[in-house]
């Protein structure tokens, strides 16, 4: 009869250990999709544009509305506008936050690329007068 043995302690502890990364890179993929995270700098110029729009013309609807039921013109709206602009400030600074922490924010382009800028400049010249 063949007998298997079973698994010792650092093989279920190897198995465990892929078992939670491949759990912990779906999970990665499913967040990533879920929050669309920007690739480029245009796609994350649009998301903070939308994010400013959206915020602030939400406010001043909801301010619009609150001045017709009280009958309090203008101060509904510009109250609601102070707040929908705090709100998009916020919301911004939440979506740029996220973005850092996942290391998911597009990264300009170093100015100077050549690695002996100096050694290729010329030396100034000297305005000083010999004689």
């Amino acid at each position: 009869m063949n007998q298997t043995r079973p698994p010792t302690l650092t093989e279920l502890d190897a198995r465990l250990a892929a078992h939670r990364r491949q759990q912990a890179e779906e999970e990665a993929r499913r967040t990533h999709r879920r929050f669309l995270v920007p690739r480029s700098t245009l796609d994350l110029a649009s998301r903070v544009l939308n994010d400013l729009i959206a915020a602030v013309l939400i406010a001043v609807a909801f301010g619009v509305t609150i001045d017709s039921i009280f009958n309090s013109w203008p101060w509904g709206i510009i109250g609601m506008f102070l707040l929908g602009g705090a709100a998009a400030v916020r919301n911004v600074y939440q979506t740029a936050s996220r973005m850092a922490d996942d290391g998911t924010a597009p990264v300009p382009p170093p100015l100077d690329t050549r690695q002996d800028r100096d050694a290729a400049t010329p030396p100034a010249p000297t305005t000083e007068k010999r004689g």
